[in-house]
This record gives C-alpha cells, structure tokens and sequence, in this order.
C-alpha cells in the first residue's frame, strides 16, 4: 500500500483527512506548530489514530526534511497548507498533490 503524508492545517482539510484515514496508509500528517494551550484538530485526529505528526517552524530545515525522506514516502497530499519548498514537494516518488480552497471569479 502507498505511503502518505498529509500537510494541512485548516479544518477545510479535516473531512478528506479522515477519508485517507480510512482508506488509504496515511504515515505522518505535518501541520502547524501549537499555539500555547491549543492544537490544531489535524494534530488531534492524527494523535487519535497513532499518526506521527510533524510541526515545524521553518519547512526549510534540514532535520525536518530528512525526517521525511526517511519515512520513504510515495505521495503528499497538500490540502489548505503552506507552500512547500521544491526541496519537500519533490520528495515522493509520485509526487505532491495540492488543494486549495479558493473563489475564482
């Protein structure tokens, strides 16, 4: 079965995340760092399954990039998250996918 980690943060991401959850091997969720005595409901979900959960300050730092390459992934899904630095979205071996909640007129 494939590896994935999923990055997100808002809860527009929560419902697709527990669908991969449930149908598909979900490794690790990245998601924003805590704020003071609140964490995001992407962290709670994940610690609910025993998903390793990433919160890192700063995308470009080198300990948190290899953390990911080691975990060997094969996608990244990206739903309402930050952008990702070429160095982590050319990561999995088939590559990253993005949505992004936006109105297009």
């Amino acid at each position: 079965m494939k590896k994935i980690i999923f990055f997100g943060t808002s809860d527009f991401g929560i419902e697709s995340m527990n669908e991969i959850i449930k149908k598909y091997n979900l490794i690790s969720v990245v998601t924003n760092p805590d704020k003071k005595i609140t964490k995001t409901k992407i962290k709670i979900i994940a610690e609910k399954h025993n998903i390793k959960v990433f919160q890192p300050s700063n995308l470009n730092n080198t300990e948190f990039i290899n953390s990911l390459k080691k975990l060997n992934p094969d996608l990244f899904i990206v739903i309402a998250f930050k952008k990702l630095p070429e160095e982590i979205w050319k990561i999995p071996v088939y590559g990253t996918f993005n949505l992004h909640a936006s109105l297009l007129r």
